[in-house]
């Protein structure tokens, strides 16, 4: 096997890890080989035995050529997973980005292993590659849903999702939001591009918009969109929950990390809330400066 057809043939193993979900133990078993014998060909460049593959081909239900062939991920993905096939609850109204359902990928991923971000990626029927891709679409039922089966599953308190959303400039997909919001000098600079200019980036079911703005605090207001919550035929007080809402705090808790480091932290405090009979959720940043 040539150098090329060698790469090409590992890229499309691990399009199979991907599409699967499969963690890096249960895709070593899949070849009938144990994690560090399946290492040791990856650094040698060297093919598994043909057993191997042929096990592996058997259990995923393709030929042993399509292996060598360029076009192999496409053709897995949609024999197999299928990225665009969201469950129905969550393509209408679509109006968030993927982007903060990968940031809740990599918190679940960080505390509690690869296995529970698989498992979690199982349970709601999401394709890695979907969710990784900033421009994917869903509709905010999903995000919701994520953050309630959390709270159940692992008895999340309101710091625990304060402080997921906290971990958002740790997020390598995020590196384009960091990098952007580094440039400004000012906390109040960084705060209002992140308002007018980025909110839309990762999620346009509200309008965000600065109530007001000082040298020591800011108040935001997010309003949901009309139309968003026509298309879901919900009222108000169903968009969302409160889990979603501690996640978006410490979000917006964490801009200033982007250029001030980790000690930046804003303390953000909610002043109205959907869930409690108001046509908005208005938030309270106050500045702390380094």
């Amino acid at each position: 096997m040539s150098p090329n057809e060698c790469q090409i043939f590992w890229t499309n193993l691990e399009s199979i890890k991907n599409v699967m979900q499969l963690s890096d133990d249960e895709f070593s078993n899949s070849l009938g080989l144990t994690l560090s014998e399946l290492n040791k060909f990856k650094i040698r460049g060297a093919t598994p035995p043909l057993l191997s593959v042929f096990q592996i081909a058997e259990k995923y239900n393709f030929h042993l050529e399509d292996l060598l062939n360029s076009q192999f991920k496409l053709i897995f993905n949609k024999n197999n997973a299928n990225s665009n096939s969201l469950n129905q609850r969550y393509t209408s109204g679509a109006y968030s980005k993927t982007r903060p359902i990968t940031n809740i990928l990599n918190y679940v991923e960080v505390n509690f292993g690869e296995r529970a971000k698989i498992n979690l990626l199982r349970k709601f029927q999401l394709n890695e590659d979907f969710i990784s891709n900033p421009n994917s679409s869903v509709n905010i039922h999903l995000i919701s849903d994520i953050a309630l089966y959390l709270k159940d599953l692992y008895n999340f308190s309101n710091l625990d999702f304060f402080k997921m959303g906290q971990r958002t400039p740790n997020v390598a997909s995020n590196q384009v939001i960091t990098d952007k919001l580094s440039q400004y000098r000012k906390i109040e600079d960084m705060y209002v591009h992140f308002v007018e200019e980025m909110s839309p980036m990762f999620d346009y079911n509200y309008d965000y918009k600065i109530k007001s703005l000082n040298a020591v605090e800011m108040i935001i207001d997010s309003i949901p969109r009309s139309e968003v919550l026509d298309e879901l035929e919900i009222r108000q007080s169903e968009f969302g929950n409160n889990q979603v809402c501690l996640t978006r705090m410490g979000v917006i808790s964490s801009v200033p990390v982007a250029r001030f480091g980790k000690d930046s932290f804003s303390r953000v405090t909610k002043v109205k809330s959907l869930y409690e009979g108001e046509c908005t959720n208005t938030y309270r940043v106050v500045f702390n400066r380094p």
